[in-house]
């Protein structure tokens, strides 16, 4: 069996960590790119109509530029080396925005849109790779992907404004340069264990053999990605919260719910059971909450205070359990020789079906 196989362990904990730190300088990066944008005395002092073109620009790229990160990964020089090249490029643009490069802003973004394109797919391309042959652990894995991010968010939140109050907004890229170059090192220390798989060739010890139901189970759950997310555009909105309704909320996006899917994802990592029956909870529970929300349509109502924490426990845990699962669904049934494309294709198809719908129902006065 292939070292990328026995130490499958040790593989995912290095790539675990290079996640947490690549979230972290992300989050950091987002905090302060439109205030550093539109800064007159410590930033590039762009106008809003300019900082708001650039932010769109970016927000889309970081989203279209999946597909090519995940063509790149199965069709072109491999997984892990997109993972590589993606992280550089994310530094190497960090470190254009510390230095306060202000008239290459557009490149530092752009660098930063490929190398966040190329990094996820090709993230969840190797974890399909290196779990191939232990598919039971793969639930256990996608649940963790949320906790990182959010543990990552947390970590920059708290740090970008110490350091940004200390120093200057330029600190704040600083900040994500220096966490970003941690993700990089802890790709590098498993970089030679990592499978080395394209459509050409792999280094697997042999490709899962794909049952007929397999691509089947792919389509269903981007088709069922997609229909979810244009019934969640009917999702009654939240009503405006109080203090402390907020700091609640917060303290849920950010400790609770993160804590809960991780217990929860060691309970599957030792005690593995069906995808399919967790996926089916998660999106029960998910259709369940938007059909509850049409009660904030009511303000009027006495236990309206009461439902609302209950509702946001569900909704956040619901959430997380649903497409956690769905990308553990799809990894599991993917061909390891471009799975990354179609973790791509899994995460792109429902954003830009949600964004055309939204686009269509705006027009219409809907």
């Amino acid at each position: 069996m292939e070292a990328s196989h026995s130490n499958y362990l040790h593989n995912f904990s290095f790539l675990a960590f290079a996640k947490f730190f690549e979230r972290t300088a992300y989050y950091a990066m987002m905090t302060y790119l439109v205030i550093y944008i539109t800064d007159a005395y410590d930033g590039a002092g762009w106008s809003s109509d300019e900082a708001r073109t650039l932010y769109v620009i970016f927000t889309g790229l970081v989203v279209i530029l999946q597909i090519a990160g995940g063509l790149l990964s199965d069709f072109v020089i491999g997984t892990r080396r997109v993972l590589l090249l993606g992280s550089l490029s994310v530094l190497v643009g960090y470190l254009m925005l510390a230095l306060g490069a202000d008239q290459s802003l557009y490149a530092a973004v752009c660098l930063i849109a490929f190398g966040s394109g190329c990094i996820k797919p090709s993230y969840w391309g190797l974890l399909g790779q290196i779990f191939s042959n232990h598919k039971n652990k793969l639930d256990s894995v996608s649940l963790l992907a949320i906790p990182l991010g959010n543990f990552g968010a947390m970590v920059s939140g708290l740090s970008v404004i110490v350091v940004v109050q200390a120093y200057s907004l330029t600190a704040a890229f600083l900040l994500a340069f220096v966490a970003q170059l941690l993700s990089v090192i802890f790709i590098l220390m498993t970089y030679k264990k990592l499978p080395q798989v394209s459509f050409q060739k792999s280094t697997l010890q042999a490709d899962s053999p794909q049952s007929p139901n397999s691509w089947k189970w792919v389509r269903f759950i981007l088709v069922t990605l997609v229909l979810l997310d244009i019934l969640d555009l009917f999702r009654h909105e939240l009503p405006t919260l109080e203090v402390e309704a907020m700091m609640f909320s917060s303290f849920l996006s950010t400790w609770l719910i993160p804590l809960g899917l991780i217990i929860y994802s060691a309970w599957c990592w030792f005690r593995p059971s069906s995808s399919y029956t967790k996926w089916l909870v998660g999106l029960v529970l998910y259709l369940v909450t938007i059909g509850l929300s049409r009660v904030f349509a009511f303000p009027e109502l006495e236990i309206i205070n009461t439902f609302l924490y209950s509702y946001i426990i569900v909704m956040s845990l619901a959430g997380g359990l649903f497409h956690s699962i769905s990308m553990s669904i799809v990894l599991q049934n993917g061909n390891p020789r471009y799975i990354a494309t179609t973790a791509a294709a899994v995460t792109v198809i429902p954003s830009a079906a949600l964004v055309l719908v939204g686009s269509l129902a705006s027009m219409m006065g809907l």
